[in-house]
C-alpha cells in the first residue's frame, strides 16, 4: 500500500483526481521489468537502493512508489544468530585498542581491528549490523507480471486515499446472492462501520450503502483506516459499482468519484461462489413433501442492526402470501450464531427462522443461548447435516398459525 508521501493526485475545486498510471505505457512497463529484476537478486534493501542509483532508475518519478509496493512483497531472510555476539566481540575489541593503544592515525587503529579478526575493515563494517532488517537480503514472496504491478499500483494509490476518509458511499449494480454475501461477509470481516439508508435490498436493482471513514471516528483511526484502505480491492470484483468518498487531503475537505468504468483491478483472488447441491435437492424434496408452500432459494438480504445483516437462505410462500425466511448456519458459522439470534429478538424485519448445525449447537456458549432464548425455542432448529423437509414444514406451519 502507498504511504502519504507516495500518493500523486490533483485537487481542484475540491474533487480529487488520482494520477492512476497507463497500465499499456511501453515505456513504465519497461522501466518497472528493470525494477522487478532488482529484486530478484536476493540483494539487500541498501543494495537495492545502490543498484538503481548507479542504473538511474532512482530518477524516475514513480520508483519510489514501485519500490514500496515491491518491498511488500519481500520477506527479509532470518537474522543469524551470531551476529549480535560477533558485533559486542568487534567493539570491545575496537574500544580496548582504544583505550590501551597509541594509535598513530585513524587508518592504524583500523589496520589493527582488521588484523584482530583476520577480515578487511569494509566487510566487518557490513557484518557489524547485518541482523538488521535493511542489511539482511530480501527475497520476493510472489511473482507478478509488470502489468499486474501496475494495477497493484492504481489500487494502492486508491487504497492510500481511503485512509484520510470522513464517509464513503458505496453504490453496487445488481448482484447474485452469492456477490451480495461475499461483500456483506468482506464488509464484516474488516469490521466496518455500515448504514443502509433503504432497508430493501432487491435483487434487481441498484443498493447505496454507506461506510463511516477513519477520519469520522474518535479512536482507533489507524487501525480502522487500514481496515478500509484493506477492503477496497473487493469492491473492484464486482460487476458494477461508484464509490464517492469524502477525504480530508492538506488539511482540507475534498472528494474523490470512482467506478468500475475505469478499469481498475483488484489483486485479491476471487473466492469460489459455489452452491451446495444439497440446497437444490431441498427444494425439490420440501415442494413433494409441503405442496402449500412455494420454496425458492431466497435472494433478499436485511439488516437487523447492531451492524448485523441477514442473507437468509431459503424464501417460503404460503398459498394465503405469507412469507417466511429460512437463514441457516453450518459450522464454519459458529462465530455469528449467538449475535444473530440476540438482533433478531429485537428486530421488526419480516420473520426470519433459524437453523442451526448441530455440530456448532453443542458448543457451551451457543448451547446455552439457545436453551435460553425464547425466540429461538419458537423460531427455530437444529439439524445435522442438512434440515430435514418435515421438520423445517412443521415449524412454518406452526408460525404460519400464530
Amino acid at each position: 500500500m502507498l504511504t502519504k508521501d507516495l500518493l500523486r493526485y490533483k485537487i481542484r475545486l475540491e474533487k480529487v483526481t488520482p494520477s492512476f498510471v497507463d497500465v499499456t505505457d511501453a515505456a513504465l512497463l519497461a522501466f518497472v521489468h528493470s525494477l522487478q529484476t532488482l529484486f530478484t537478486a536476493g540483494s539487500t534493501e541498501q543494495e537495492l537502493q545502490e543498484t538503481a542509483s548507479q542504473l538511474g532508475l532512482d530518477l524516475h518519478p514513480l520508483f519510489a512508489g514501485f519500490k514500496k509496493l515491491l518491498l511488500d512483497q519481500c520477506e527479509a531472510t532470518e537474522a543469524n544468530e551470531q551476529v549480535e555476539t560477533q558485533r559486542w566481540a568487534i567493539i570491545q575489541e575496537a574500544q580496548r585498542f582504544r583505550q590501551d593503544t597509541l594509535l598513530r592515525s585513524v587508518a592504524h587503529y583500523q589496520e589493527l581491528v582488521s588484523h584482530a579478526f583476520q577480515k578487511p575493515v569494509e566487510k566487518l563494517k557490513t557484518e557489524l549490523y547485518q541482523d538488521l532488517p535493511q542489511y539482511r537480503p530480501l527475497t520476493l514472496t510472489s511473482s507478478i507480471s509488470p502489468v499486474d504491478l501496475l494495477h497493484r499500483y492504481n489500487c494502492s494509490l486508491m487504497q492510500g486515499l481511503l485512509i484520510h476518509a470522513r464517509k464513503v458511499t458505496l453504490e453496487v449494480g445488481p448482484l447474485s446472492v452469492a456477490q451480495r454475501r461475499e461483500l456483506l461477509r468482506s464488509l464484516k470481516f474488516h469490521r466496518l462501520l455500515v448504514t443502509f439508508p433503504d432497508p430493501e435490498w432487491k435483487a434487481d436493482s441498484n443498493f447505496i450503502m454507506e461506510i463511516s471513514g477513519p477520519l469520522d471516528l474518535f479512536e482507533k483511526t489507524t487501525l480502522y483506516s487500514m481496515n478500509l484502505a484493506s477492503f477496497f480491492p473487493r469492491i473492484l470484483h464486482l460487476p458494477e459499482w461508484k464509490l464517492q468518498a469524502e477525504l480530508v487531503l492538506k488539511k482540507k475537505p475534498c472528494v474523490v468519484t470512482l467506478t468500475h468504468k475505469q478499469g481498475l483491478r483488484s489483486h485479491y483472488a476471487v473466492r469460489d461462489h459455489h452452491v451446495p447441491e444439497e440446497l437444490s435437492q431441498f427444494t425439490q424434496t420440501f415442494q413433494e413433501v409441503c405442496p402449500d408452500w412455494r420454496v425458492q432459494m431466497a435472494t433478499h438480504f436485511f439488516p437487523i442492526g447492531k451492524n448485523a445483516y441477514s442473507c437468509p437462505d431459503f424464501l417460503f410462500e404460503h398459498s394465503t402470501g405469507k412469507k417466511i425466511y429460512l437463514e441457516l448456519f453450518h459450522r464454519w458459522h459458529s462465530s455469528q450464531v449467538v449475535g444473530r439470534i440476540e438482533a433478531l429478538e429485537t428486530t421488526k424485519n419480516p420473520l426470519i427462522l433459524l437453523g442451526i448445525c448441530k455440530s456448532i449447537a453443542k458448543q457451551k456458549l451457543i448451547q446455552e443461548k439457545l436453551e435460553k432464548s425464547q425466540w429461538f425455542q419458537e423460531n427455530g432448529f437444529v439439524f445435522t447435516e442438512f434440515p430435514r423437509a418435515k421438520i423445517v414444514s412443521s415449524l412454518l406451519e406452526s408460525v404460519n398459525s400464530r
